[in-house]
């Protein structure tokens, strides 16, 4: 979102950046790796939008819960009553 308001601060400038350089731009300071091969493999450009919805979608998903965990372990008994 912060990389937009620069661009449109630019714009008004009359230095205007390309939607595709400002996508560029803002997936590869996201930490998502997936997200990035899937969209250096796609033919089709994302707009900003399309970015966000699908950097929101992520980021959901990673912080899903992923299930329960029970760890389970033993102690070694000893009785000390008890004959050998």
């Amino acid at each position: 979102m912060g990389l937009m308001d620069i661009a449109a601060k630019l714009n008004k400038l009359k230095v205007p950046i390309a939607p595709n350089y400002l996508v560029h731009i803002a997936l590869e300071s996201l930490p998502y790796d997936q997200m990035k091969s899937t969209y250096n493999t796609l033919k089709k450009d994302w707009t900003m939008d399309d970015l966000i919805t699908i950097a929101v979608l992520e980021e959901n998903r990673t912080k899903a819960p992923g299930g329960v965990v029970n760890v389970v372990t033993t102690k070694k008994y000893e009785n000390k009553g008890a004959a050998k």
